[in-house]
């Protein structure tokens, strides 16, 4: 509910558009010059004001306080002189990541603090500079505040702050027009929201999901051979973490040697040595092999800079601008690692958290392949058995039902090995409870004989 103010409409407009623009329009009122000592004050004179807007926000309140010497009745903002604190009251007390007006035409007019800081420029660089200019996509913060124009605000306009030594900020915008006395629009007011964090929490949603799917991938997928199965794994791996090159080697504890298991295609496209070696020792590894000797991953961002634990590669190796490593584990042991190299950024600890959990999955889900093909090899191993007896052989269950027999039982029967499987073994004798008898005195003895 507006009430009427002692320094004109025109004001109060403008305080609307701030509360607008701060996205926090639930209640507001206006409060007046606070008389000192009885006194009143004249047109003209100036006071120290104890408060200009009230805004609620859900169960809070905030008030913009101690906005020092404004004139009483003037009427036009552009006319109060110096430079007044409002803006930074604004950035301080309610949304403390930036807040600027803006021209018609996109110049920046005032700026606070905080736009200050998430810029990296100083309130004199920035204005009368383009509004656009600060953001990593100009044309949408371009767009963003034409559309203010247009529409008389915008709501949580999702925006990025390029800070001039390259640094980041992802910020939601609010904002709305101000109008001069005559109804005209003269500006805009906007808050910036930084929302990092929440980007962060997104992104690592994000990042989860896909490393799900990625292992869902991989568990379905209908490897002919281990081989093939860790070549996917590995593919799925590098794309997962937006590198160029890859590798896989397998490591053996006891002998601390690497044995080469795969190198990512593109790695062989740019890699000119004639007969690359596949095996190493732990000892003559070099920055690469610490994955191991410290147990942990390792990044290097910047393998061009000294380092001293880095022993070079061979000529006509591809060359590494970032590197990233991982061990995998299996019982407490390093049975293999993962490498990555040349992503466009930074490998960040972000990576090292998804590598691990996923190479994790891949190696369980290699153990049970290994584990399903061992018992098929032994599946099949006792079938060879089975078939090699030119006497009928069959195979029961506690409970009498037959799990397996042999083609010479098939022949004795007259029935295929399908029809047997599941059936009571005793159902095949002419004296079926002597047969019945006979396989319940081996589950109790441990062996009949003739």
């Amino acid at each position: 509910v507006m009430q009427p103010h002692p320094w004109g409409t025109a004001f109060m407009k403008h305080a609307i558009a701030l509360v607008v623009a701060l996205g926090i329009g639930a209640g507001m009122s206006a409060v007046s010059a606070r008389e000192q000592d009885g006194k009143k004050y004249d047109k003209g004179s100036t006071v120290t004001l104890q408060g200009c807007v009230v805004a609620a926000e859900k169960k809070d309140t905030y008030v913009l306080t101690n906005v020092h010497e404004w004139p009483i009745g003037n009427s036009d903002m552009g006319k109060f002189g110096k430079r007044y604190y409002w803006l930074d009251k604004l950035g301080k007390d309610l949304r403390p990541h930036g807040g600027h007006t803006i021209q018609v035409i996109g110049k920046i007019t005032d700026v606070n603090l905080a736009t200050e800081k998430v810029t990296g420029c100083s309130r004199e660089e920035l204005i009368g500079t383009d509004f656009s200019e600060y953001f990593t996509v100009p044309d949408k913060a371009k767009a963003g505040y034409q559309q203010v124009f247009e529409k008389g605000f915008v709501m949580d306009y999702a925006l990025e702050i390029r800070r001039r030594d390259g640094h980041v900020t992802p910020v939601l915008y609010n904002a709305a027009v101000y109008r001069n006395e005559a109804g005209n629009v003269i500006g805009v007011f906007a808050a910036a929201r930084d929302v990092t964090e929440r980007k962060r929490a997104e992104d690592l949603e994000k990042l989860d999901e896909a490393r799900n799917k990625c292992i869902l991938r991989i568990s379905q997928y209908p490897a002919a051979s281990m081989r093939d199965l860790l070549d996917f794994a590995l593919d799925e791996a590098i794309a997962l973490s937006k590198s160029k090159f890859g590798y896989l080697y397998f490591y053996r504890e006891d002998t601390q040697d690497f044995v080469l298991h795969a190198w990512s295609k593109e790695v062989m496209s740019e890699c000119t040595i004639a007969n690359p070696q596949t095996d190493y020792q732990l000892e003559k590894t070099g920055i690469w092999g610490e994955v191991v000797r410290q147990r942990k991953p390792i990044i290097v961002n910047d393998f061009s800079a000294p380092h001293p634990l880095k022993k070079g590669y061979p000529e006509g190796h591809a060359p590494l601008l970032r590197f990233f490593s991982v061990p995998v584990f299996s019982e407490g042991r390093i049975v293999a690692v993962v490498g990555f190299a040349n992503r466009p950024a930074e490998y960040t600890d972000r990576d090292i958290s998804q590598m691990t959990l996923l190479m994790d999955s891949v190696w369980k889900i290699v153990e049970r392949k290994q584990a399903e093909e061992k018992l098929k090899l032994a599946n099949a191993y006792n079938r060879s058995l089975l078939e090699a007896s030119l006497d009928p052989l069959v195979t029961i269950d506690a409970n009498g039902k037959i799990t397996d027999v042999n083609l010479a039982t098939e022949k004795a029967t007259g029935r295929s090995r399908r029809e047997l499987i599941g059936t009571d073994f005793s159902d095949y004798f002419t004296e079926p409870e002597k047969a019945r008898a006979g396989y319940r005195r081996v589950f109790q003895e441990g062996s009949v004989m003739d």
